[in-house]
């Protein structure tokens, strides 16, 4: 359902940017300039089958280098933790964002991660699937 919302507001964005419509009125769907999705996911489906995945967000630090990455800016990336959110939160200042993170529930240190989120600037819109209630 999640992936569903990201491609309904890339394609909104995309049609609205070949349609270069001038009307006053706002698309129902937001438009984003970057969608980022991490996931803690362990595991993804291939046609019938269970596998494992190679690459897995499981911390903020993974969350920050999947954002510089998306982003094409992960050359500007300090050292160290605090430095690297202070850079993260001033690189997405610069883009309306649509920030995907699956499973939240797989994440370590997940008050960390949640205090991260909560600073973010106001130009990301944060999505966040979890299995826990």
């Amino acid at each position: 359902m999640a992936l569903e919302a990201a491609h309904r507001c890339l394609k909104t964005a995309q049609n609205i940017a070949s349609a270069s419509m001038t009307t006053a009125s706002e698309p129902v769907i937001p438009i984003f300039e970057a969608i980022i999705i991490a996931s803690a996911q362990t595991q993804t489906f291939l046609g019938p089958h269970l596998s494992t995945r190679v690459q897995m967000e499981r911390n903020l630090k993974d969350i920050l280098r999947e954002i510089v990455l998306t982003l094409d800016c992960a050359e500007g990336m300090p050292r160290g933790l605090t430095k690297q959110i202070s850079y993260v939160q001033r690189v997405l200042r610069e883009y309306k964002t649509l920030l995907i993170l699956d499973n939240l529930e797989t994440v370590e240190n997940l008050n960390g991660l949640l205090q991260f989120l909560l600073e973010l600037p106001k130009t990301v819109k944060v999505l966040i699937t979890s299995r826990m209630r």
